[in-house]
């Protein structure tokens, strides 16, 4: 397996490379809402255009001051073998094979997961270097700008805000009855000047 991996690397890698659109990468959901510290997730999928695929290369770029990327799961690709999966600051890499014939259809390359760093807005998007290969020839059948990415809102975290808000309504001075306390006042009045005439 191993030297299957260097081998699909070195064909992503070193073989030269010849484009013929009719693929494209997206993500699903394309769009997600989330809030601050939470985590999530993006599944890559690839549609070859009924063209069969041995290998895809694929880099994803993502603000790193807004996300943290935190695992790529391949659990349930369609592609049974990995060269690679590297995450960086602000990048992340795959390059994924599969035997021939290879794979042809819409499927899943991998899922990304995130954790939401910031407030405010992100986007996924692919690398220039991205491709999807065909046996014959090494030929790149990717059409990036048919690709097409995903979007991260991140919001204040509801949770924090609530918390905030029942210690503020348990910090509150517990309500007084007037009425009450004004007849306690007449009633230690009148103990006190009955004692006072006792005493002098």
């Amino acid at each position: 397996m191993k030297n299957i991996s260097i081998f699909l690397l070195g064909i992503l890698l070193f073989l030269p490379v010849h484009a013929a659109e009719g693929g494209v990468l997206f993500f699903e959901p394309s769009s997600e809402e989330v809030s601050l510290g939470e985590e999530f997730s993006f599944d890559l999928f690839l549609d070859t255009g009924g063209v069969f695929v041995n290998a895809a290369g694929v880099t994803v770029l993502y603000p790193a001051e807004k996300l943290e990327a935190v695992a790529i799961d391949a659990s349930d690709s369609v592609f049974p073998i990995f060269a690679e999966r590297e995450i960086e600051e602000g990048v992340l890499r795959i390059a994924a094979g599969i035997p021939t014939p290879g794979f042809a259809g819409t499927g899943k390359i991998a899922t990304f997961i995130f954790r939401a760093k910031a407030e405010g807005q992100a986007e996924l998007v692919f690398g220039k270097e991205s491709v999807l290969l065909t046996n014959a020839e090494n030929t790149n059948i990717l059409d990036l700008e048919e690709s097409t990415g995903a979007a991260v809102e991140i919001i204040p975290d509801s949770g924090a805000a609530s918390s905030v808000g029942t210690a503020s309504v348990e910090e509150k001075a517990p309500l007084v009855d007037l009425n009450s306390l004004g007849r306690s006042i007449q009633e230690a009045e009148r103990i006190l000047k009955r004692f006072l005439s006792f005493v002098f």
